[in-house]
């Protein structure tokens, strides 16, 4: 569901909010070591909120700034059984919080510059897991989301 108001034709203000669901894969419900599918693993479900400005100066620029908050129940965790050999599990919640800027100016005809720079903090809320070899996550960042991402293109 979203809302979008627009008070100018050049500009709007916009909310929404969003639910998915990702099943797990073939590779993730494999059992590392034996045959059969892992039937205790559980799809990942997510609920998603999102507020933003867009502007809109056609043709020379446009862009917009978000903030976003995705909560994540049943996240679909990897971990090594043994070197080189990987599993998955069900290893509980996660928070990820941010926000982006992303502009498109055309610097001269035919002379294009697109770029974002986006903000996330990506931790686990509840590792349902509570304890491994290695300790609690609980409150850790999640590993493979870097914090910050820069994008910057020029197009001729």
């Amino acid at each position: 569901a979203s809302l979008r108001f627009s008070p100018r034709r050049w500009w709007a203000i916009y909310t929404s909010v969003a639910t998915a669901f990702q099943v797990p894969t073939t590779t993730e419900l494999a059992v590392p070591n034996q045959s059969g599918l892992d039937d205790q693993l559980d799809p990942q479900r997510a609920v998603s909120y999102e507020a933003g400005v867009r502007l809109h100066r056609q043709p020379a620029v446009s862009g917009g700034i978000s903030g976003f908050w995705i909560d994540l129940d049943d996240e679909l965790i990897a971990f090594e059984v043994e070197p080189g050999r990987s599993d998955f599990r069900n290893a509980g919640r996660s928070r990820r919080v941010g926000f982006e800027v992303d502009w498109q100016a055309e610097l001269f005809d035919g002379l294009r510059w697109t770029g974002a720079l986006t903000w996330i903090d990506a931790r686990y809320r509840d590792y349902r897991v509570s304890q491994t070899p290695d300790g609690r996550y609980d409150g850790n960042r999640e590993p493979g989301i870097p914090p910050w991402q820069v994008y910057l293109e020029l197009l001729y």
